[in-house]
């Protein structure tokens, strides 16, 4: 039977070890605030930045990742894994790991990978320079439209102005239901609203056309590019339900009527 300065001694230890606990939790909540506190900080800068320029594509990258969250992902992660072929691409997590582009440029003409060495080439663009670190199923969905962004611009005919980026932030945006294609395509508006009103039915007729083709064509999510990169680019549009000659973002809907403005 334990003494009373042993009863004592053992509330004690009790105490010390609860308030140690608590300590611990006031830091990592402290931990989590200061995290937090960052990403709306980053999610601003990014946000400022699109607007100011949509073409800045390190702000453009961290105003999306910061909003990566499995929470604000959840509805866009059920959709995607209703995909064909998209769940076993979920459990293996394989790496996009395109071929050179020196080596793209060198097939037949007409091809889907001459296409796409053309589109990088021309615009200077880097096929590994979104190379984001993935854990989980919504990290690798990042990871995953980061690496074919390039690819779908190519597979649908819209190119790298900003009315082409409109239209393929709209198509990934009917494909994927991702929130991160919607914010940007809204920051890109903006910046038509704010610095180039002239340019803003554009990006509207841009949007719609993006828009539609996604939600009428194929899934393009669980493609092999690699296998596709050796077939003529018509054969992969056509397999896609895509139009063969690709889509025209200076277009105009036809449907919709032309928005009227006044200066």
């Amino acid at each position: 039977m334990k003494t009373t300065a042993e009863k004592d001694f053992s509330m004690m230890a009790l105490q010390k070890r609860s308030q140690s606990r608590t300590g611990v939790k006031r830091v990592f909540k402290i931990y989590d605030s200061v995290v937090k506190a960052k990403l709306g900080v980053q999610f601003l800068l990014g946000c400022i930045a699109v607007i100011r320029n949509p073409f800045d594509t390190d702000r453009v990258i961290m105003a999306a990742q910061s909003m990566v969250t499995p929470e604000r992902f959840e509805e866009s992660q059920e959709h995607i894994r209703s995909i064909p072929g998209a769940i076993e691409l979920f459990n293996k997590k394989p790496l996009l790991t395109f071929p050179d582009l020196r080596d793209l440029a060198k097939l037949p003409e007409g091809t889907f990978g001459r296409a796409y060495a053309k589109h990088m080439l021309d615009n200077k663009l880097d096929p590994n320079f979104y190379d984001l670190e993935f854990n989980d199923d919504v990290s690798y969905s990042f990871y995953r439209y980061g690496k074919v962004h390039d690819v779908w611009h190519v597979a649908t005919g819209f190119d790298t102005t900003v009315r082409g980026e409109i239209g393929i932030l709209a198509f990934s945006y009917a494909q994927l239901h991702g929130p991160g294609a919607m914010l940007i395509a809204s920051l890109v508006f903006l910046h038509g609203v704010l610095v180039k009103p002239r340019e803003l039915w554009g990006y509207i007729e841009s949007f719609i056309r993006g828009f539609e083709l996604g939600r009428d064509c194929k899934p393009l999510y669980t493609v092999d590019w690699i296998a596709a990169f050796k077939q003529p680019l018509q054969d992969v549009r056509a397999m896609l339900d895509i139009p063969v000659g690709g889509i025209d973002p200076k277009s105009t809907v036809g449907r919709v009527a032309p928005l009227e403005i006044s200066y």
